[in-house]
This record gives structure tokens, C-alpha cells and sequence, in this order.
């Protein structure tokens, strides 16, 4: 932005426009959601009983796919996916379960929670604002 500015591709009084956009911000904001979330603990704390129980790939695979997908919807799916791939090695490994039976399967839950809600994935943002721009109205 800077070098913009200076070289003259950028005009000095549109440097900042860019932060007038509803998206950065909600982008932002999910982003900063994400990070209080794997920071707090909270999955940690709510997987410590269950993983206890869970031994097989038959239940490990729901347990964890199901979990990003919920959290896909409420954060960045990346994120989601971020803060429960250690967990989930991790528990692999303590009970000889290959990382991949549980990774990929997750991989594919993130994404589909991503797609349920508007902040899940920044394009779902990026579509929503085009939806307005042409029919008046963006999603809810």
C-alpha cells in the first residue's frame, strides 16, 4: 500500500479506502474469533472426556469431522480445521490410528461448514456483497 502510494499507482487520497469495505472488517473479525477460540482452550477442555472414550476410527471420524464442521459455521473453516487437526493427530496416535483416516475426512467437513454460513469462507462475503449489488438484497 505504502509503495503504491508513493510510486503514484495508488492516488494518496484512496490509500485507505480499501477499509471503508464491509469485508475486511467481517473478515477480520473472523479471523480474530478464530484465534480467541484455539487461544481459550475451549475445544481442549469440551474433547478431554470424549476422547477417553473414542478409540475406534468408526467413532473418531465423526467425533472430529462433526466438530470442524460445526465450528466451519461459526469461524473460518481454516481455522476450524487449524485448531482441531493437532488434537486429532494426536489422539491418532495414542490409539494407532493413521492421521489421513481422520485428516481428509475432516478436510472435506471444514469446507462444508464453511459453505453453511456467510463468515465460514471469505467468498460466501465476496458473493453475498455481488447478490446485493445486483438484486438489492444479500443473504442472511
Amino acid at each position: 500500500m505504502i509503495v503504491g502510494a508513493v510510486t503514484g499507482i495508488i492516488p494518496l487520497d484512496e490509500v485507505y479506502s480499501g477499509f471503508s469495505n464491509d469485508l475486511i472488517w467481517i473478515i477480520a473479525s473472523a479471523l480474530l474469533l478464530s484465534a480467541a477460540i484455539s487461544r481459550s482452550g475451549f475445544v481442549d477442555h469440551i474433547l478431554g472426556p470424549l476422547l477417553l472414550r473414542v478409540k475406534s476410527p468408526t467413532l473418531q471420524v465423526p467425533l472430529f469431522a462433526g466438530l470442524v464442521m460445526l465450528l466451519s459455521m461459526a469461524m473460518k473453516n481454516v481455522g476450524a480445521l487449524a485448531i482441531v487437526m493437532p488434537i486429532a493427530t494426536q489422539h491418532a496416535q495414542k490409539t494407532a490410528v493413521s492421521p489421513s483416516v481422520l485428516l481428509m475426512p475432516m478436510a472435506f467437513a471444514s469446507l462444508l461448514g464453511g459453505l453453511v454460513t456467510l463468515v465460514g469462507t471469505s467468498p460466501n462475503i465476496i458473493v453475498s456483497g455481488v447478490r446485493e449489488g445486483i438484486v438489492g438484497k444479500p443473504f442472511e
